[in-house]
């Protein structure tokens, strides 16, 4: 693992503002990963749960706070720019893998 792979960690935070409407503020934190597709398995594992399995993310343990959207901005022909939802981790000794499929209404 080379762990040469940009992906941001997003958290969502929401608030009211002064109208009483709710406001959603995202932050995001940089990490280095390893991303792939997703294995054959994974992908009928996924579709039985309903998901889409669209890549996996290796990252290191203490990078990862429980984040359940993630941005990927891109490099990789099977894996496009974008934001995805973590539906599935996976602890590998001091790396966590982090299943994703798209998020839906954000691009």
């Amino acid at each position: 693992m080379y762990f040469s792979d940009e992906l941001y960690l997003v958290t969502e935070t929401r608030k009211q503002n002064a109208l009483k409407q709710f406001e959603t503020t995202r932050s995001e934190v940089k990490v280095w990963c390893d991303m792939t597709s997703v294995s054959g398995k994974e992908t009928s594992q996924a579709g039985q749960n309903g998901h889409k399995a669209e890549a996996k993310a290796s990252i290191h343990v203490e990078d990862y706070s429980g984040q359940k959207i993630v941005r990927y901005p891109g490099g990789l022909p099977l894996v496009p720019a974008g934001y995805y939802d973590v539906y599935r981790i996976y602890l590998k000794g001091d790396i966590i893998e982090l299943y994703l499929t798209e998020k839906e209404g954000i691009r």
